[in-house]
């Protein structure tokens, strides 16, 4: 919460103003068929879910709406988002530009897609500026202690954790 001055015309008095912390809106979403419920309901009753398909199928989505609607009910603090990077062989992300965020947009299109159709682009990139949502490559989270959160592994098929 960022608060805001100003001065009262005519006096020497100064009000502040606290901004509330933006809600967030998650739109409702209907699974397409039993195996999708099923998926929906394993997240919500386990701590830990995987979940296998053919492309196109959903996991992304679904899991990706999960973690923004326990979000969104203040069940957790933070989603973080997790993928394998993969590049062209002989080269590595060092050879994009910028920070590590940066690096890993190309990777992350799968993930943001779906954060986009469920709450927005420009809610995205609130939650990302406000680091409820984080991104990490699979190497940048071995070993580290992550709490009250939901952490999304995507397409991380051949990679020993």
């Amino acid at each position: 919460m960022s608060g805001k001055s100003k001065k009262v015309k005519g006096t020497k008095q100064t009000l502040e103003y606290v901004e509330e912390p933006k809600k967030l809106h998650v739109k409702q979403i209907k699974c397409k068929n039993t195996r999708q419920k099923e998926f929906l309901k394993c997240i919500d009753e386990h701590e830990v879910s995987i979940c296998t398909g053919i492309p196109g199928s959903g996991k992304t989505y679904l899991a990706v709406y999960a973690a923004l609607k326990a979000l969104e009910k203040n069940l957790i603090e933070k989603i973080v988002l997790v993928k394998s990077v993969t590049t062209i062989p002989g080269e590595d992300i060092g050879i994009l530009p910028g920070d590590i965020y940066d690096k890993m947009d190309p990777f992350m299109i799968s993930f943001f897609g779906n954060i986009d159709k469920i709450i927005g682009e420009p809610e995205r990139k609130r939650l990302v500026g406000e680091k409820k949502i984080e991104i990490q490559p699979i190497a940048y989270v071995r070993g580290i202690n992550i709490d009250n959160a939901i952490v999304i592994l995507d397409e991380c098929q051949n990679v020993s954790i």
